[in-house]
């Protein structure tokens, strides 16, 4: 019962009563929180004055100590000057013994009625450089002399005592006039907030005696009526506005049901008649659409069988030299070797024909064995694209381990050059990826770096190449990052790069296939995408930005792929 009421008084407090608690107290709080913070910033600084105050004396007092003995009248003569200091009460020098470490009072002084202070040299090192004791302040400072190899030497301390009587004067004067503030501030916040509060609370009983009046009387014309405040005029538009709205609307409310049933029954017929129409419609994109595929499975079929034409007349081409060379070789072999048997057989032969037919002969089996051996080599690429994807089976890994294991294994076997430098980087986490094929394709890529990209200067030297690979993660797949500070590629093979048989070092043996047999694991075995970005080297101008920089992004689902 007592609850009840308690919370029925809380609910009956006016709002000009609410008003005037909620800014009172906020006003209080916050001066009080000012007044606490004022205080307390106050003290402080009186407190940081007194202590450099001291410390200063007591600096200046050691730095004449030190020229003076310390168990004579001078240094007696030292601690007159601080009858002028009136928060000082007790001051000492101390000096160690002749025969012993030992700290000796040498002078002292005590504030006039103050009793003498007893020796406080076991406390020296407790105290250092100052420390608050009850309502004073004990201040410590060495006695340093300087000795003939540039050292100095402790030969005593200079101790005060010094009084925060003051400290406390000032706290309290303080409190005394922020409190006077805050009273006063009080008294004028109340008078003001009841004199707003009146005025708001009387043009709130006139606007409404007005409503009631223009309600009794059945009029909508209250903003010719007598003048209110200000902030209520807008309210009184408001109001007769709603009042005319409300009249409109009972006005056409049985006009709208009778329009709403009209657009039911006609919009049930549209939509009969639009079902109808959708469903001719859906037929015929179904009958499109299974001819699309259609047409998307023949389309397919022969872009493969182009590519495949591509590829053939590409290794076609390729073939063709070598074997060509090799038929030619043969065929003067032959024709050598019939002139050969036939000297022989005529027994007219000389040691300097047959050893010019062994000539020839070795030098054309040299060139069919290479050209062979050339050959071998591009049945062999072809062959080791076709087994991989037979032979390489997705592992579950750490990628940073994997990485660095075979960066270092390649950095053995490879027997990289001087010149080049390789780091790697890769985020934490455990991937599936088919090891056997990254591995060839980090081969391929170093093999293909370190060949093309070197800058090779006029006079031999060459820039030091580095060689970046970094593999990161993102939801859906694993990033491989291949970045190198090279030369970069030319603008006119940067968009046939991934091409069978392209290469700019044709003349030095190189057949082309290194970045298609990249793009062809990336693509068709990884189920991914590489992306080449490139900066062509311009000599003279080595500030600017160069080198090639290879994306590949490969799918993290190939578990679930196989």
């Amino acid at each position: 019962m007592q609850r009840t009421d308690k919370q029925h008084a809380k609910e009956s407090l006016s709002l000009s009563s609410r008003l005037f608690t909620l800014v009172f107290g906020l006003v209080t709080l916050m001066m009080l929180l000012y007044i606490a913070l004022t205080t307390l910033l106050t003290s402080n600084n009186e407190r940081i004055r007194i202590i450099q105050q001291a410390e200063v004396v007591a600096q200046q007092i050691a730095l004449k100590a030190a020229g003076v003995q310390l168990d004579d009248d001078e240094a007696v003569a030292l601690l007159q000057g601080l009858a002028a200091y009136d928060a000082i009460q007790h001051a000492h020098l101390y000096a160690y013994s002749r025969n012993s470490s030992v700290l000796e009072v040498a002078a002292s002084y005590n504030q006039p009625g103050r009793a003498a202070l007893p020796s406080q040299s076991a406390q020296i090192n407790d105290i250092q450089p100052y420390r608050f004791f009850g309502e004073q302040l004990e201040v410590v400072h060495p006695i340093q002399v300087s000795r003939m190899n540039n050292t100095t030497a402790t030969i005593g301390y200079v101790y005060l005592r010094v009084s925060l009587e003051g400290v406390t004067a000032t706290y309290q004067r303080h409190l005394v006039t922020s409190f006077g503030g805050f009273v006063l501030l009080l008294v004028t916040l109340a008078v003001a907030l009841k004199l707003f509060l009146s005025y708001v609370q009387q043009n709130t009983q006139r606007f409404s005696r007005l409503i009631s009046q223009a309600i009794l009387d059945d009029q909508l014309d209250i903003h010719k009526s007598q003048p209110i405040a200000d902030e209520f005029f807008e309210l009184r538009l408001q109001i007769r506005r709603l009042l005319e709205k409300f009249r409109h609307e009972k006005r056409y409310a049985a006009h709208s049901a009778n329009q709403a049933r009209d657009a039911y029954e006609k919009l049930e017929t549209e939509s009969q008649q639009r079902t109808n129409n959708l469903r001719e419609v859906n037929q015929k994109l179904t009958e499109a659409l299974t001819q699309l595929h259609a047409y998307q499975r023949r389309r397919l079929e022969q872009d493969k069988l182009a590519s495949l034409g591509d590829l053939v007349a590409g290794i076609a081409h390729e073939l063709n030299t070598p074997l060509g060379t090799s038929l030619t070789a043969i065929t003067r072999l032959q024709h050598e070797q019939a002139s050969i048997m036939a000297a022989h057989q005529e027994k007219n032969l000389t040691a300097a024909q047959f050893q010019e037919f062994l000539d020839h002969g070795e030098e054309m089996l040299s060139l069919c064995y290479r050209n062979v051996q050339r050959s071998t080599e591009l049945v062999r690429h072809f062959q080791q694209m076709a087994m991989f994807n037979r032979t390489d089976a997705p592992k579950k890994i750490a990628l940073p381990v994997f990485l660095n294991t075979l960066c270092e294994r390649l950095k053995d076997e490879l027997n990289l050059p001087d010149f080049v430098h390789i780091s790697c980087h890769a985020d934490d986490v455990i991937v599936h990826m088919r090891t056997i094929i990254v591995e060839h394709i980090l081969t391929e890529l170093l093999d293909n770096t370190i060949a093309h990209a070197p800058i090779r200067h006029a006079n031999n030297d060459v820039e030091p190449l580095k060689i970046e690979l970094t593999a990161t993660t993102d939801e859906h797949a694993i990033i491989l990052v291949f970045r190198d500070n090279g030369k970069g590629i030319e603008p006119r093979l940067k968009n046939k790069i991934f091409e069978p048989f392209v290469t700019s070092n044709r003349m030095e043996g190189d057949q082309g296939l290194g970045l298609f047999r990249v793009h062809s694991w990336v693509t068709n075995l990884l189920l991914g995408e590489i992306r080449c970005e490139s900066d062509v080297y311009i000599e003279g101008d080595e500030n600017k930005a160069h080198g090639t920089t290879l994306t590949i992004r490969m799918s993290k689902d190939l578990e679930n792929d196989d």
